[in-house]
């Protein structure tokens, strides 16, 4: 119980896990819109995933402003925007090179028009080039989108 206290208590824990949580959420927007533009569709691998990437960030910016960091960073929330979307696309990068690579040693091909994945690769390969960018996207975030504003210093008269 006492370490559960501690736990909970931690405020760069609990952003962590709330930034996960609300990552999930961004990630399932994110899986399922691709994969329905991608396999359904049948638009291309990367334009799929450039719409699914600004609807899921988007969603990501909202949750993320009003409940992980809620009262921290600037308070123009356009310029807050700006910035989780810029750490967002440098994200998106490692995502997609990290998907490539995946799908490149489990099919020995980059994706293409003519070389599309199979469902189950799609997926894992995206699985695992989420989580490698989640890292980049919390820490990117706290120290800059959402990094809490110095204190005015007050003159001394």
């Amino acid at each position: 119980m006492l370490s559960e206290n501690r736990f909970t208590q931690n405020p760069h824990i609990m952003q962590a896990v709330k930034f996960i949580l609300i990552g999930v959420s961004s990630a399932v927007i994110y899986l399922g819109i691709s994969y329905i533009l991608y396999h359904m569709v049948h638009l291309g691998l990367i334009v799929s995933n450039v719409i699914a990437f600004v609807i899921s960030v988007t969603n990501g910016f909202i949750w993320n402003s009003q409940w992980t960091f809620k009262g921290l960073g600037s308070k123009r929330r356009e310029e807050m925007y700006i910035k989780f979307f810029a750490v967002n696309i440098i994200g998106f990068l490692f995502n997609q090179m990290i998907m490539a690579g995946m799908a490149l040693l489990i099919t020995r091909h980059l994706p293409s028009e003519t070389n599309r994945l199979s469902g189950p690769v799609w997926l894992m390969s995206n699985l695992i080039a989420t989580a490698g960018a989640f890292f980049w996207n919390f820490t990117a975030n706290k120290l800059w989108t959402f990094k809490k504003e110095a204190e005015p210093e007050q003159k001394a008269n």
